[in-house]
């Protein structure tokens, strides 16, 4: 459900951090991270939670799976050369901050 909220709000999901033994660390995001992620969430309600988390973890410059960049690359959804991406392109475009997202 938390993750429903935080998409609904276009801000970053949960993370969950179970290193340590009996004891579970949980990070609420209240902030944007990344604009193009929020512009992107924005722009696609419709997005699926799976997608969203995928975005999620490209915006927190996580490590996804080849197979999973291929799904999100096939859609625009974003950009770069694997391992190294980011939040696609066309979000910049779309509100008007190219010279921005160019530096």
């Amino acid at each position: 459900m938390i993750y429903e909220i935080q998409k609904d709000k276009c801000f970053p999901l949960p993370t969950f951090d179970l290193e340590t033994p009996n004891r579970v660390i949980v990070t609420v995001y209240g902030k944007v991270l990344d604009s193009n992620y929020t512009q992107l969430l924005h722009a696609n309600g419709d997005l699926d939670l799976r997608t969203v988390s995928l975005l999620d973890q490209v915006q927190k410059e996580k490590i996804i799976s080849k197979d999973d960049f291929s799904q999100l690359k096939s859609r625009n959804l974003v950009e770069g050369i694997y391992p190294n991406i980011f939040v696609s392109y066309k979000v910049a475009k779309a509100v008007g901050d190219k010279a921005t997202y160019v530096r």
